[in-house]
């Protein structure tokens, strides 16, 4: 999977859908959203963000990139991949704290049992 950041401020108007996000708290207080872009269709770690809209489910970013928070929250292998080569420098070696249920309580997408046929016999 590559790696590349998205710093063209030519870009900071577009819109990001996130699906399976969260939001990551490091302890000096910045937040970023991890996520899977339905855009890009991979994993995606924002810049700070500076605006939070919980009923909306919006924000923006320091890039000044618009997020929509598609569905509830949750994982996606991808997001945490990315976050997890990224966070050192994001987060200046700090530690983080997934603070998604804090801010938009009731956010978690709830997990569903997949029955296979042979479950059933």
């Amino acid at each position: 999977m590559s790696l590349y950041l998205h710093q063209s401020s030519s870009e900071g108007d577009e819109t990001v859908r996130l699906e399976s996000w969260s939001i990551r708290r490091f302890d000096g207080g910045a937040r970023h959203f991890v996520g899977f872009s339905l855009e890009t269709h991979d994993g995606r770690v924002s810049t700070e963000i500076t605006e939070l809209n919980v009923e909306a489910r919006t924000a923006r970013t320091a890039s000044g990139r618009k997020y929509e928070l598609v569905s509830g929250s949750g994982y996606n292998g991808d997001a945490e991949y990315v976050f997890n080569r990224v966070k050192e420098i994001i987060g200046k070696g700090q530690s983080w704290k997934d603070v998604t249920e804090e801010l938009i309580p009731g956010s978690r997408r709830p997990r569903q049992r997949i029955e296979w046929p042979e479950d059933g016999q």
